[in-house]
């Protein structure tokens, strides 16, 4: 049924309207995926009286607390006093990279002939090779 020309233009028009209704199209999913994939980890602390500390989330940007996966305070009570730590995982960079690759249609070959284009070398892994631009 897929390969019938008004079944497609059917699913179209339905995604369409989905698309409309939720707010979320290509775009909007790009830019998210852009928040994850061009974070920067710097951009999540700061440099306090008592040394490394969380940003305020207040004071971050929607484009660095997009990128955070989740956020762990963790306090523990001493005789000395207490002491809080805050665990930070960003979202994978890779991930975000791989799914804007596909979006932008992007083909492995092309990212392979960028990576090489740049000068890093590519090794395939199942074989420990040099992977060689034709």
């Amino acid at each position: 049924m897929l390969g019938n020309v008004k079944v497609q233009a059917y699913i179209q028009e339905l995604q369409g309207m989905r698309s409309s209704r939720t707010q979320i199209d290509a775009d909007r999913v790009l830019t998210e995926l852009a928040k994850i994939a061009f974070s920067d980890i710097k951009n999540v602390f700061e440099l306090t009286e008592e040394g490394l500390g969380l940003k305020p989330l207040d004071q971050m940007s929607d484009e660095v607390s997009g990128a955070i996966e989740s956020l762990e305070c963790v306090t523990t009570e001493t005789e000395a006093g207490s002491r809080t730590v805050v665990k930070v995982r960003l979202h994978s960079k890779l991930s975000a990279l791989g799914a804007i690759a596909k979006l932008i249609g992007m083909d492995k070959e092309a990212a392979i002939k960028a990576v090489i284009g740049m000068g890093y070398l590519v090794v395939d892994p199942r074989t420990n090779e040099a992977v060689a631009v034709d």
